[in-house]
């Protein structure tokens, strides 16, 4: 009998052990609802419950795979805390080259608008500042603005462009125009018995005035596609050859110079059926007398073309003074006949008021 009272004090005081216990545990979990309460009661004031409920469908299947129960409720937060961790650990890796890029834009953003700067940072805690200048920005219309002037500036400098393109080949078919009067000249001046000389402009094949011609025709080349892409990309040619023409005057002298862009052939043609006897290109094979001669021929048919002479009819009451060093010098007795008769030619058509010396 005493065993048994004995057994059934151990018992109930057994009992009453874990009585406690699950009181404790029943207060520690209902602590722990009641916090749970008080922390969604504060979410839902400052309105971010609603962005954490985004998560709850993901945590309700996290949870159906794992038995929730007070034993095992630590252990789940800490899986799942970790579980979160490496994908957040992956998001962060992810994002990194979308950062750098951002922080790289809002850079040159800044470097070309460099008043933002008292306001504005590369960094990724500025991306909302960012984002409401963007919004005013559009708001004030002002890429449309931007726009037209661009189209405007494009107009005006590919205009200007136009206007030293224009120059530029007027001067061109000037030069050929006057050298179709000074052939005028030279076919009255005998060169040989029985031949005249004829002068034929070629266009240069020198690199920097080829790669000048070139990059002109480009700036003004679709000028009227009207696209903003098109109109982008002339301005910026353009913009690279005037830099150019501003910077190198050697350069710009030499390439703008029309009278550079032109070399010039000799043809020696017969004066009975316009055949032609011969062509120099060049002065090489010539002797110094032949070289010599063919100066002259051109140099008195260019003062005919100056002065207006024509050799074929009286001049005028007019006096012209032409002085050529060395023309009959001691050195030149050998081709001082040619040059006397060549100047003859110009004394013989009556223009007594001509004098060489």
């Amino acid at each position: 009998m005493e065993s048994a009272e004995k057994g059934l004090q151990a018992a109930r005081d057994t009992a009453v052990g874990e009585e406690t216990e699950c009181l404790r545990q029943l207060r520690d979990y209902e602590g722990l609802v009641a916090n749970a309460a008080k922390i969604l009661e504060q979410r839902d004031k400052d309105g971010t419950l609603a962005r954490h409920k985004e998560s709850y469908t993901d945590l309700e299947a996290f949870f159906t795979d794992h038995l929730l129960t007070p034993e095992t409720l630590f252990e789940q937060e800490r899986e799942f805390k970790e579980a979160r961790r490496g994908e957040i650990e992956q998001l962060r890796q992810d994002i990194e080259p979308l950062k750098t890029k951002l922080t790289t834009a809002m850079s040159r953003f800044l470097q070309v608008f460099a008043q933002e700067q008292a306001d504005l940072l590369p960094q990724v805690e500025y991306l909302d500042s960012f984002l409401d200048l963007r919004d005013h920005i559009e708001r004030e219309d002002l890429p449309r603005h931007e726009n037209r002037f661009k189209e405007r500036l494009n107009e005006k400098v590919t205009h200007e462009i136009g206007i030293l393109n224009g120059a530029l080949r007027a001067e061109r078919t000037e030069i050929e125009s006057k050298i179709g009067l000074l052939n005028e000249s030279l076919r009255q001046l005998e060169y040989r018995p029985g031949t005249f000389m004829q002068l034929e402009p070629r266009l240069v094949r020198d690199p920097e005035i080829v790669d000048f011609q070139s990059a002109l025709g480009e700036c003004l080349a679709g000028t009227f596609e009207g696209s903003l892409e098109a109109d982008e990309a002339r301005y910026l040619r353009i913009e690279k050859l005037i830099a150019r023409l501003r910077d190198e005057q050697r350069w710009r002298e030499k390439v703008t110079d029309v009278r550079r862009w032109f070399d010039f052939v000799a043809r020696e043609i017969e004066s009975a059926d316009g055949r032609e006897r011969a062509c120099y290109e060049d002065s090489a094979g010539q002797s110094g007398g032949e070289k010599a001669k063919l100066a002259f021929t051109i140099l008195v048919a260019a003062i005919a073309y100056q002065y207006d002479i024509a050799l074929d009819r009286p001049t005028s009451d007019r006096f012209h003074f032409v002085v050529v060093d060395e023309m009959f010098c001691h050195g030149a007795r050998k081709t001082g006949h040619v040059r006397a008769r060549l100047s003859g030619h110009l004394r013989g058509a009556r223009n007594r008021h001509l004098a060489f010396s």
